[in-house]
């Protein structure tokens, strides 16, 4: 898919909040210019170490997300009463509340 197809479309989808999509357009670029960078320079002058490796962190955040259940098995799927907001963010809606 083209790239400015895409940044088009994920803007667009940002704009009109709908469900799943989770960043806004600029945030595309880091899959065309990943950030990477070392961090050998914290752990030879400071002696620093990180406390949770790469993996572990992203199943933190799956986990975190309601994506992944503490055992690591995917979580349950809510079912749709419990689903999102209409506005798809997870807030309920002002208008809604009495």
């Amino acid at each position: 898919m083209p790239f400015g197809f895409a940044y088009g479309l994920n803007k667009l989808l940002w704009r009109l909040r709908v469900p799943g999509t989770e960043s806004p357009a600029g945030n595309l670029q880091f899959l065309r210019n990943p950030w990477v960078c070392s961090n050998e320079k914290l752990k030879q002058t400071l002696g620093w170490a990180p406390k949770h490796g790469s993996r572990e962190t992203f199943e933190l955040t799956l986990r975190a997300r309601g994506v992944l259940g503490a055992d690591g098995t995917p979580a349950a799927q809510p079912a749709p009463a419990e689903a999102a907001s209409p506005n798809g963010h997870g807030a309920q809606d002002p208008a809604a509340v009495g």
